[in-house]
């Protein structure tokens, strides 16, 4: 009981704050508020417009848009629900390794002492700022029960049971998790559990099935994998180095992360920290040097996924690590470490307790959980409970909820009404994350969330050139690249963007970025060379690669209002997406509107375009020609993407390197449709519900002597 009276102190604590956290203020938070919003208006979040001129969604590591757990966001609403919802989670995470320690037939003191080490140590506080993570480590223990269950007695609803554990944490959102939990699995079917052929096909039957209902989640994912890009990727910027391993004996031991005095990874630390409490440490130490011991598989397996967090930065695995470790990112491990670790402390327990009560031959009182007498087991537990107790209060900061702030709501309406119907670019210092006094967590984050930077302005619904560790369609780093190589950025690429504001340190000498003022810490400056969203072009001119383009786009003189650039693949075909295999009706202009397009071609009036946009995934655009060429739409090019004009299906193509042009094959009017509807969503969603169907009537119908598999 007085685990959860603290989550529920915490929770009063992060009522109307933030954990001090960049990355929860700055990605995490406004991903779920897209989600949010999205489904209040009666959408699913595919498509992303404020990120990165336009970005897959649903398809992305972490919104979990179909976990259900977090619909509660949709009645509720975001801001307060937030932290909550982690917490929740951690007390879900307790239960269910409290379940899973019963389970291994550990007694009830040491199962209860275990369960909240495991659910209440300084990784999963940490995980407090980042609600997918924690969900996803959450159902990790319930899998793992389920799991043994089903192998003492095979059965329908048991493996159904286990089958929707998988499903969930799947659907909770972060494929690292998944991957490294069903690796140690199969594992421990195999090795622990001496799992034979049928009880091997039984669980990874229960894993595929999973996959089957979550195909509407995982299949765009996997289908984006071909075409993103990841900030950051390469590098070891998310494996753990050595000095990480001085968290396992105090959890603020390297200082405070995301100041420059921090040392320890950044921006990883939120994976680093494997502080289990110095009790329990002391115990699993111990337990490697046990007077018998019937069970070395668990604390085997700790040290063995130490060793794998370790050992990316030693031959021969370092070999390996461009190649292959940084791409499964072995810190985000961590979590089995701390799984298996507080595992054998519970098992070493309960042999230590076994041994006693025979040894003495009468068992009564407390557990004696240790060879020192029963005042020593007894104060040692209270120093366990009481570290865990004050494990938040040292890795975590709360800071007022930022979007709540007057400030910040003032700059960002002056920032909507500054760029318009375009686009806004933040940059900041990269060196730079929290404010010069190293307390000051509330100005920092009130500082980032006031100077739009990315993804901050997605709550205001104001979009951004810009992204912030995420993954983008492939093309955006070309952009970025440049945004972060310095002023004046004199090029077209910003135009071509539509980016109408930028909001910056120091104002830009160029001519066009005259216009500049003063907000806060930051300058806002006006950008008088956007683009619209959408216009017409007569020429284009191709380049045999997309480097080739971005190229051009540096020079300040290219005139991107008559002519758009596209470029060639590898085997010298033109990029674009294929036409859509079927028309659209009623998308055609009527008569008077062709007449009316041709006569302003007849006295050269220039090009007309007239947006509308229903939703995130569709525009629509009234054009009116003087001559054939293009229609270019400064959305990020990306397969699932389809246009049709005149209700004809056309090819869509690559236009400056990022953006997305059609074909007008004549003068006059004509209705343009984008619509992004990518065939591995409709695929995954289609099969999703075939499994959930089918399995609801397998559960529902099946005779009652069919119980046992």
């Amino acid at each position: 009981g007085g685990f959860f009276l603290l989550l529920a102190y915490w929770g009063a604590r992060l009522w109307d704050h933030f954990p001090a956290f960049m990355d929860t203020v700055e990605y995490v938070f406004p991903e779920k508020w897209f989600n949010v919003e999205s489904f209040r208006q009666g959408r699913i979040p595919l498509w992303n417009p404020y990120v990165a001129c336009g970005t897959p969604h649903v398809a992305a590591l972490q919104p979990a848009a179909f976990y259900p757990f977090f619909w509660l966001w949709n009645l509720t609403g975001l801001t307060h629900w937030f932290f909550i919802m982690a917490l929740l989670h951690e007390a879900w995470a307790a239960v269910g390794f409290y379940l899973w320690l019963k389970g291994l037939k550990v007694s009830p003191l040491p199962a209860t002492l275990c369960a909240m080490g495991f659910a209440g140590s300084a990784l999963t506080a940490f995980y407090w700022g980042f609600p997918t993570h924690l969900a996803s480590i959450a159902w990790v223990p319930w899998i793992f029960w389920a799991a043994h269950r089903l192998g003492e007695k095979p059965s329908v609803d048991r493996w159904a049971l286990l089958s929707v554990f998988w499903a969930f944490q799947i659907l909770a959102g972060y494929p690292f998790f998944t991957f490294y939990a069903f690796l140690f699995a199969c594992f421990t079917f195999r090795w622990k559990w001496r799992a034979g052929f049928r009880p091997q096909i039984l669980h990874a039957g229960a894993f595929l099935a999973a996959l089957g209902l979550t195909a509407c989640q995982w299949l765009p994912f996997a289908d984006f994998l071909g075409y993103l890009h990841r900030q950051g990727w390469g590098g070891q910027v998310y494996s753990l180095r050595w000095v990480n391993f001085l968290t396992l004996l105090q959890p603020d031991i390297l200082g405070v992360p995301g100041t420059t005095g921090y040392k320890g990874d950044y921006p990883s630390y939120i994976f680093n920290d494997l502080y289990l409490g110095l009790v329990p440490l002391g115990l699993l130490l111990a337990s490697f040097f046990p007077p018998k011991s019937r069970d070395a598989f668990w604390k085997g397996s700790a040290l063995a996924w130490l060793l794998w967090l370790a050992g990316v930065h030693f031959f021969p695995l370092r070999v390996l690590s461009d190649r292959l470790l940084d791409k499964l990112e072995p810190a985000k491990a961590s979590f089995l470490f701390l799984f298996c670790a507080m595992t054998a402390v519970a098992v070493g327990l309960e042999e230590r307790i076994q041994f006693t009560s025979k040894k003495n031959k009468v068992w009564s009182g407390p557990p004696r959980f240790l060879r020192s007498p029963r005042g020593w087991a007894w104060a040692l537990g209270a120093l366990w409970v009481l570290d865990l107790f004050l494990v938040p209060a040292r890795v975590i900061q709360t800071v007022p909820d930022p979007y709540q702030d007057p400030q910040v709501r003032q700059a960002a309406a002056k920032a909507a009404r500054w760029a318009g119907e375009g686009r806004v670019v933040s940059l900041r210092d990269p060196s730079r994350y929290y404010s010069a006094a190293v307390t000051d967590f509330a100005g920092s984050i009130r500082e980032t969330a006031a100077d739009l930077t990315p993804n901050t302005n997605v709550v205001w619904g104001i979009p951004s050139a810009r992204g912030y560790l995420t993954i983008y369609t492939d093309g955006f780093q070309d952009l970025d690249r440049y945004l972060q190589r310095g002023y004046p950025y004199d090029g077209r690429i910003l135009d071509a963007a539509g980016v109408g504001l930028l909001v910056l340190d120091r104002a830009l000498p160029a001519f066009k970025y005259r216009l500049s003022q003063p907000e806060g810490n930051s300058v806002f400056v006006r950008n008088a060379g956007a683009l619209s969203r959408a216009w017409v072009v007569e020429k284009v001119r191709e380049f045999p690669d997309r480097p080739s383009v971005f190229e051009a786009l540096l020079d300040p003189r290219a005139f991107l209002e008559d002519e758009v650039y596209t470029e060639k693949s590898p085997d010298g075909r033109s990029v674009c997406l294929a036409p859509a295999g079927r028309g659209l009706d009623g998308e055609s202009p009527g008569l008077l509107r062709k007449f009316q397009a041709f006569t302003r071609g007849l006295w050269g009036r220039p090009a007309t375009v007239r947006e509308d946009r229903p939703s995130p995934c569709e525009a629509r655009f009234e054009v009116t020609a003087s001559k054939a060429g293009f229609l270019v739409f400064d959305e990020s090019f990306a397969p699932g993407w389809n246009a049709w004009v005149d209700g004809s299906p056309k090819p869509v193509f690559r236009a400056d390197g990022l953006f997305m042009a059609v074909p007008l094959a004549s003068a006059g009017a004509h209705q343009v449709s984008f619509r992004y509807e990518p065939v591995s969503f409709r695929l995954g969603l289609f099969l999703s519900l075939l499994f959930a169907v089918g399995g609801a009537a397998v559960l529902a119908l099946r005779p009652k002597g069919t119980a046992v598999l």
